[in-house]
């Protein structure tokens, strides 16, 4: 039997007959929030309170900053450098899928959505056939045509969905040394979400949610065919990428707002 044993979530010497307790160090910190304070308190299990007076401290030090409305998180950190730096329209994108939508034969129909990470403009597509095996395939069509209609992105931000993963590796199988002696084309950079964290990608999410509600606008519970999809989701694009970026008031001889579509021009 070891000369020391868990017991109550402390460790016990049997042979010395002494507890000791083991708590992970905090001092990579530099600004300790109200979080970090909870999180060395909750480390502690202690159901015998031999801890009760080491933590009295930090619950007091806890319970007082809730009473002067301190703020819970720390200071938000900055923006990635490719979603402020000026560059092209669509060099740093986005890409996240909307739906199904039944569509009047019963097929099942797939919105591919495009934003740009500093313009903040979208080109909408649709697909078909997510459902099946060759999904990613489906996808890269999509995105081939993307990039006929506006040039190669530099960087792309998705989820980990199948068909994302699955045209990642593909490029990732590529030899972009190679590549890149023939046509000089650098290399595609696809970054994923993190796994299990649904609050990533807001600058995709955001999108999403405008054009869901314009498309429940325009068409409520209506079926419509392939044809009329595609006419309904090419005016919310057009919609969206003509909301101002700047103030407008109701000064007539102002001048006009900057939209997105002087960027894409």
């Amino acid at each position: 039997m070891p000369a020391i044993l868990p017991v109550l979530g402390l460790m016990w010497n049997r042979e010395e007959d002494y507890l000791t307790l083991d708590i992970k160090s905090q001092e990579e910190f530099i600004f300790m929030s109200k979080r970090h304070m909870l999180s060395i308190v909750a480390q502690v299990f202690d159901p015998l309170g031999f801890t009760a007076p080491a933590l009295l401290l930090p619950k007091l030090l806890v319970q007082k900053s809730r009473h002067e409305a301190k703020a819970f998180e720390v200071e938000t950190a900055t923006l990635p450098v490719a979603r402020v730096q000026g560059s092209e329209v669509f060099k740093t994108t986005g890409v996240d899928l909307a739906g199904p939508l039944i569509i009047r034969d019963g097929q099942k129909i797939w919105i591919v959505i495009y934003t740009c990470a500093v313009y903040r403009c979208v080109s909408l597509d649709v697909i078909t056939g997510l459902s099946t095996a060759d999904s990613h395939e489906t996808f890269l069509n999509s995105l081939e045509r993307f990039v006929a209609n506006y040039g190669r992105p530099n960087t792309v931000y998705s989820d980990n969905g199948t068909n994302f993963i699955g045209a990642k590796n593909i490029f990732d199988k590529l030899d972009w040394e190679e590549i890149a002696k023939i046509s000089q084309v650098k290399k595609l950079q696809w970054i994923l979400n993190c796994e299990a964290a649904p609050w990533w990608g807001g600058f995709r999410e955001r999108l999403i949610r405008s054009v869901k509600g314009l498309m429940k606008r325009m068409i409520g519970k209506s079926k419509l065919s392939f044809d009329e999809l595609r006419t309904c989701i090419a005016s919310v694009a057009a919609i969206i990428n003509d909301r101002p970026l700047t103030t407008i008031n109701e000064d007539g001889n102002d001048l006009v707002p900057l939209s997105i579509h002087v960027f894409k021009t």
